[in-house]
């Protein structure tokens, strides 16, 4: 499975200026910029059949709290 859902928070268009064309909507999302993946992982969670891999693109900033978040929901 692959997934490159939305992971900026607002403090982070502050860090990455050129982001200045994006749309908000295909960057930025709650919860620190892991909402969507808070959201995929429950989903994932109450398959019977969990996928093997699941490939996703965060902030390196991210690290910590998608560890947990995967430690916590699947």
């Amino acid at each position: 499975m692959a997934a490159n859902l939305p992971y900026g928070w607002p403090d982070w268009k502050i860090i990455n200026p050129n982001l200045k064309f994006e749309p908000p909507k295909s960057i930025f999302t709650k919860e620190k910029g892991l909402y969507l993946y808070h959201r995929l992982f429950a989903q994932l969670a109450e398959r019977k059949q969990k996928p093997a891999l699941i490939f996703i693109e965060f902030d390196p900033r991210q690290t910590a709290d998608l560890k947990k978040l995967l430690k916590e929901q699947i």
